[in-house]
């Protein structure tokens, strides 16, 4: 905790599989970064959402909630789930920033990857994406 006034910083968890290419996610990866973020951020929650989190599940673990994931660069094109030969083309934001994960579906594993396409093919022309995991009913 900081001994700061609220929104005056943000924080993000970074967890990342080193050995993977620039334009794709494992799943584990992201589901403990959101496991992370709420642990963090239920301190500072209302008591009654607390409850109601827990009553549904948990925060990165209930189907009732949307949870949105930033991709690292702005301007994604598509973004797929892939598990062996199951893919599922995931929904972009409309600002093209984020995209909605089925964070709790147990029936992809941790190490499902996400395939990520930018408009932009060259990274380093790409801007950083710097936007945070948001949880939606």
């Amino acid at each position: 905790m900081l001994n700061r006034k609220k929104k005056l910083y943000r924080w993000q968890p970074a967890i990342r599989t080193p050995s993977l290419p620039i334009d794709q996610l494992r799943l584990g990866d992201l589901r403990l970064a959101c496991e992370m973020e709420w642990a963090i951020e239920k301190d500072g929650a209302p008591l009654v959402f607390r409850m109601f989190l827990n009553a549904i599940g948990g925060f990165c673990r209930s189907g009732k909630l949307t949870v949105s994931i930033p991709t690292p660069y702005l301007g994604a094109k598509s973004v797929t789930l892939v598990q062996a030969n199951r893919r599922l083309d995931l929904p972009l934001n409309v600002g093209k920033f984020s995209f909605i994960l089925p964070i709790h579906d147990q029936t992809y594993s941790d190490d499902t990857m996400i395939e990520i396409v930018y408009d932009e093919p060259n990274v380093n022309l790409r801007k950083p994406n710097l936007s945070t995991i948001n949880i939606g009913f």
